[in-house]
């Protein structure tokens, strides 16, 4: 401590993964505290406050206990009410504790309502005449007795016994012709001339602070607004910058859309309801590292299945009257729709049709061919006949630009903006997540691997062969296979059959890419290119 003294810096204690990140990447602390366990080292004393319930009482709202609220509530630190009316008591408090000689802080989670609060605060203590009208330095009015904060480090603005740093609070001494600021420290009593140009992008009224810019400040009282869209993080962060008192300003009528709103039906809650919630909305950053596991947890069954409920929700009317259109009466539309294979007859008519199948006419064919009336499976029914009718009339397979990560086609003629940026991106993440097990495979070497001959060592081969191993990747996790042999005499359904197929002929790509062609390669999984849904009749087809 003495050394950091002599040479003029300031020791930080870190150790609270429970308080707000980092603005440009924050979280990693938390992820190493969390991987770490025991062995993490943390603060666990409370330093800060005095009084021992709220000591014990802010480490529970730490960890997101509710049962803590309580202990705020009898000490008579909880305020509820409309926004307006919570502003305004705790405007009143900040007031009074100034009034007393106590460094008082406003604390909010948003910069408009900090703005709000330092304007009524300028004002104020102007009308009082405890501070000069003074003048306006861009964005600031700002003139002698304000109080202020400087926003930036900057070394070369050097006081009695330090220099300026992001965070320090000042009193003003006097303001300059040219915008700039004299000041001196409101505890230190150093000073020292903020030139103009620092003034207008790193000074800012200091009677109220989000609660952001405030973590790290100790004050003597703090007086917080909260509404339901804060997060535990931000509540506890305010609830521990006074060392001698926290108080919580609660707005019970928070209406987020009030032009469509209907106050007058919805029962107002209670604070300590709103601030149970709050404590269970967490809205800490994510490492790096927790952002690459969390997209390693998700499966591309489950991006699937949400690509294809997008594209049914989007598309799915145009669907219905195909459809119908198509001959399918009421009642069996109604079972086809009910049936849990619906979105998989959709993505084959979606598939077929890009593939050159007429949804009018052929589907109208494939569904007056035979009665559905015994038919277990309307949509499972109708899904085969497609399947093998396009097989049997021989239309061209997909382009590998149709296909997402090699295995079923990606929708088109969706104009939605906001759709077709949602497709987009989950295609993005199915292919991103197959390429990453790709990569594991092949540096683990995993068995199935030899289906596609060796890994090529010529650089501008390796791309395209690890484009054919992912669509692989993507169909052993999608269908929850562990090798290609597992699909063998097995009675898998059209569609799984015809991602087989497109396993099958990436494999024969990547083995041309390696040069080294192996028939056995097919052989070994025990099937040639196809060969499982070739069907040569279109009595075939129509038959269940």
């Amino acid at each position: 401590m003495s050394a950091a003294l002599d040479a003029g810096a300031k020791v930080v204690l870190s150790g609270d993964p429970a308080q707000l990140s980092s603005v440009d990447a924050g979280g990693i602390f938390r992820t190493l505290v969390r991987e770490r366990g025991e062995e993490a080292p943390t603060l666990e004393y409370v330093r800060r406050l005095k009084a021992t319930w709220e000591k014990r009482s802010s480490l529970q709202i730490r960890k997101g206990e509710a049962t803590a609220l309580t202990a705020y509530d009898a000490h008579e630190r909880i305020t509820e009410g409309t926004r307006d009316d919570v502003l305004d008591a705790l405007y009143s408090a900040w007031q009074h504790d100034t009034d007393q000689g106590l460094h008082s802080l406003m604390l909010a989670g948003d910069a408009t309502t900090v703005h709000e609060l330092n304007a009524r605060a300028r004002a104020d203590r102007v009308e009082r005449g405890v501070v000069d009208a003074g003048v306006v330095i861009g964005t600031l009015s700002v003139g002698v007795n304000d109080l202020v904060v400087t926003r930036e480090n900057d070394r070369r603005l050097r006081t009695t016994v330090g220099w300026v740093k992001n965070g320090d609070e000042w009193r003003v001494v006097a303001t300059l012709e040219d915008g700039a600021l004299s000041v001196e420290r409101v505890r230190g009593g150093e000073s020292v001339l903020l030139p103009a140009r620092y003034v207008a992008q790193h000074v800012e009224l200091a009677y109220a602070s989000t609660v952001h810019r405030a973590q790290g400040r100790t004050v003597d009282t703090a007086h917080a607004f909260v509404s339901p869209t804060t997060t535990r993080e931000v509540l506890y962060v305010a609830l521990t910058r006074g060392s001698e008192a926290n108080h919580l300003y609660v707005d019970t009528h928070y209406d987020p859309d009030p032009d469509t709103g209907h106050e007058e039906l919805n029962k107002t809650p209670r604070a300590l309801d709103v601030l149970t919630e709050v404590l269970r909305r967490e809205g800490a950053d994510k490492s790096a590292t927790d952002v690459i596991d969390a997209f390693q947890a998700t499966s591309i069954a489950t991006l699937v299945a949400e690509y294809n409920t997008i594209v049914t929700l989007a598309d799915g009317e145009r669907w219905e009257r195909v459809l119908r259109d198509a001959g399918l009466d009421g009642a069996e539309f109604a079972r086809a729709q009910n049936s849990d294979g619906y979105h998989t007859l959709l993505a084959q008519l979606r598939e077929a049709e890009v593939r050159g199948f007429n949804v009018r006419d052929d589907l109208s064919t494939l569904v007056n061919a035979r009665s559905f009336d015994d038919a277990d499976d309307v949509a499972a029914t109708l899904t085969r006949r497609v399947t093998r009718y396009v097989a049997a009339m021989g239309y061209p397979e997909l382009a590998s630009a149709q296909l997402v990560a090699g295995l079923f086609p990606r929708a088109t003629g969706i104009t939605d903006p906001d759709v077709v940026s949602a497709l987009r991106d989950r295609a993005d993440a199915i292919e991103e997540h197959a390429r990453y097990r790709a990569v594991e495979a092949i540096d683990r070497g995993d068995g199935w691997l030899h289906h596609f001959g060796e890994v090529p060592e010529v650089n501008e081969h390796f791309e395209p062969w690890l484009r054919e191993v992912v669509a692989a990747v993507a169909y052993l996790e999608l269908w929850g296979n562990e090798d290609f042999s597992t699909v063998i005499n097995v009675d898998i359904s059209p569609q799984q059959g015809v991602q087989h197929g497109r396993v099958l002929r990436a494999m024969e790509r990547a083995h041309t890419l390696d040069r080294e062609s192996d028939s056995q390669a097919l052989l070994d999984v025990g099937l040639s290119s196809g060969e499982s849904f070739e069907p040569q009749i279109l009595d075939f087809a129509i038959d269940r």
